[in-house]
This record gives C-alpha cells, sequence and structure tokens, in this order.
C-alpha cells in the first residue's frame, strides 16, 4: 500500500491538450528538495490534531465482469488531493504504477473539506476514466473513498456520438433550400471533455462522430448561409459512455410558430345559452386553457383564461403561441348577489392546437341541479 505523509506543500494542476485529446500534468514542489524550507510562522488558530484519507480502486468491465488494469491498458493511477485555501496547504498527489498496490493513503490532513480527483491514465498520459468527490477530513479518523472503474475493453474508454437537426420542426431535405441554409457547423463548448468543431451540408440532417473520450459534451450547432453567415443556433448537452451510441436530435427555429385562435363556445344541458341562462340563473361563464404536462401526465392551470355573458354563447380565448393538446374548462357563475357563486362542476374538453389555425371548441356544460 502506498503511503503518503503531508508536509508544507503546493500543487498545481494544468491541463493541456495532446494530439486532440486532454492530458494532465501535475506538478508538485515539495519544501526541502532543493528549496528552502519556510520560515513564516504558522497561526494555529484551533489545535484540532489532524486526520487522515484512504483511497482505494478497482475495475470492472461493462457487464460488471471484475478486470484488471493490465487487461485494461491502464498504465498507472493517479491521486490528487486538493488543499485548504488561505491555510498555505497546496495538496498533494500520488501516482501508483500499474502492479503496484490499488490503495493509497495521505496522514497528517488538517481538517476540512477536500477535493479528490481519482484518474486512471494510459501509457502516454491521455486520461482513460476519471473520478471526482469531495470530502471532510476529520480529527483523528480515517475517510475511506472507493471507486470502481468501469470501462469497456482496452485501452481509453471511448463511445459514438450522432446528432441530428430539424429546421422549424421540418426535414432539412426540404427546409434548408427554403430558409437559405447551405452548411450546419457543429461545434463544442467550454466544458466538454474534448473538442470537435466540423461543418456538413445541412441537407444531411444529421452528424456521427466515433471513438469520443468518455465525458460530457455541450455542441453548439450553428445553421449557415452559402457565405457562412448564422441564420440560426441550437444548442445540446450529450453524453457519450464507454461503447455506448448516443443520439441527440435538435430543432433550428428560423420561422417561429404561427400562433393559433382558440373560440369556446357552450350549451347548457343540451339548451341554447339564450334560453338556459335565465332558466338556471347562471350570469356568466368562465373558460380556461390547461396545458398538458408531459411530466407529470396531466393538465395544469395556464395563463389565458377568459369571461363572457352566458348567453353570448361563445368567447374568443385569443392566439396561443404553441402548439400541443390543451383542455379547456368551463363553469357557471351566478353574480347576481354581488359574490362569484359557481353553479355547475367543471367541465373540461381536449383537443389538440394546430399551427395557425382556429379551433371552435364546443362543450356541453351540465346543467346545474
Amino acid at each position: 500500500m502506498g503511503r503518503f505523509a503531508l508536509g508544507p506543500a503546493r500543487n498545481l494542476q494544468d491541463r493541456a491538450e495532446v494530439n486532440g485529446r486532454r492530458r494532465w500534468l501535475f506538478a508538485l514542489a515539495l519544501s526541502g528538495c532543493g528549496g528552502t524550507p519556510s520560515t513564516d510562522p504558522m497561526i494555529i488558530n484551533d489545535p484540532v490534531l489532524p486526520g487522515g484519507l484512504r483511497v482505494s480502486w478497482s475495475f470492472e468491465l461493462q457487464d460488471g465482469t471484475a478486470s484488471s488494469c493490465v487487461e485494461l491498458e491502464v498504465a498507472r493511477a493517479l491521486v490528487s488531493v486538493g488543499g485548504l485555501p488561505g491555510t498555505g496547504d497546496g495538496g498533494s498527489f500520488l501516482e501508483v504504477e500499474c502492479g503496484e498496490s490499488q490503495v493509497v493513503q495521505f496522514d497528517g490532513l488538517p481538517t476540512g473539506p477536500r477535493p479528490v480527483i481519482l484518474a486512471a491514465l494510459a501509457a502516454d498520459g491521455d486520461t482513460v476514466a476519471e473520478y471526482s468527490t469531495t470530502i471532510s477530513i476529520s480529527s483523528e479518523m480515517t475517510t475511506e473513498v472507493e471507486h470502481i472503474f468501469t470501462l469497456s475493453g482496452t485501452g481509453p474508454a471511448v463511445g459514438d456520438l450522432a446528432i441530428g437537426w430539424t429546421i422549424d420542426r421540418r426535414e432539412p431535405a426540404s427546409r434548408c433550400a427554403e430558409v437559405g441554409g447551405r452548411t450546419t457547423r457543429l461545434a463544442t463548448t467550454v466544458g466538454s471533455i474534448e473538442d470537435f468543431d466540423v461543418s456538413l451540408p445541412c441537407e444531411e440532417g444529421a452528424a456521427s462522430f466515433e471513438d469520443l473520450r468518455r465525458g460530457t459534451y455541450f455542441v453548439r450547432l450553428t445553421l449557415q448561409d452559402a457565405d457562412g453567415l448564422a441564420i440560426a443556433f441550437a444548442e445540446i448537452e450529450a453524453a457519450v459512455t464507454p461503447g455506448g451510441q448516443g443520439i441527440e436530435l435538435t430543432d433550428f427555429v428560423v420561422d417561429p410558430p404561427q400562433p393559433a385562435r382558440l373560440v369556446a363556445t357552450w350549451t347548457i344541458g343540451g339548451q341554447a345559452p339564450a334560453s338556459a341562462c335565465g332558466n338556471f340563473g347562471a350570469d356568466e361563464v368562465e373558460v380556461r386553457v390547461q396545458n398538458f404536462d408531459p411530466d407529470r401526465l396531466r393538465f395544469i392551470d395556464g395563463t389565458l383564461t377568459g369571461t363572457a355573458a352566458c348567453d353570448a354563447s361563445g368567447i374568443d380565448l385569443g392566439a396561443v403561441s404553441t402548439v400541443g393538446l390543451r383542455r379547456l374548462a368551463y363553469r357557471l357563475v351566478d353574480t347576481s348577489l354581488g359574490d362569484r357563486l359557481t353553479l355547475s362542476s367543471t367541465v373540461s374538453q381536449s383537443f389538440l392546437v394546430e399551427e395557425a389555425q382556429t379551433s371552435t371548441i364546443s362543450t356541453d356544460i351540465p346543467a346545474p341541479l
């Protein structure tokens, strides 16, 4: 088991890109190793005894079968422990070669939260897989961190990603020419595990990427005209898993959907409003537009509502900016006594909003008892 006692240390992490991949370079300067020991006084506000940290790791295949660093071509593991800001403690790290112990321990750590990074590295220094967490060091106790690297086959863990696009919810084969789209550019943005920047004919409608390093990719898509000027943008976040085939779809909005209009009409107990409203003492009809929530699989009240005189027999609710499944909720109201008295139970009518269309929804409201 590797062992490391913390002394005055300073940890520098820098990320560099080599052959299109990211590599971690760590440099550690320990006082007493070619340098002059610090003479700065140490101020101790709380004489709490230090604690320890033990980090262990193992390897398995995607099917859960135990594996080894040799089989997966992992050359070494790197364990980095961050320091405590404002204390002069810059942190520390250890590298452990494949075939040595898969456990390391850090002793003499001051109490408090610390970031821990555990990375599996290939022979050329590329990161095969990485795990990070934040732990809290407690006085006179050893904190345990255990992790299983799950990899697919040998070498760096990679996967594939396909990204497709439409324009105004229509297929690119026909819509690209209509909006003047010539190319689609796909480029990663800040935060992606690896970079790419490609341009394809707009009509292709999809781009495929193979052997991408596992991790998260933030991709900005730009629909461009013949001069390379941007027509529209779209952004996606995609996760690449070892051996996986991720598929992401997005839509360029060039022409916003034309709003639809809603008109609500009603009868009461099967009777025309002109006679039924007086018979049942109803003065008004309230109508609410409810939107379908796919996450909760139910309708919820929207912001669009309307009130009309009961005998008006209908109300124009105005424009609805998005298409999709909606529902109208009706109820009869009596205002003759100054208060709004509901005379009927709420009755609902579902319908589908279509772009640039006027939908007239007719409902029979149950007669008040």
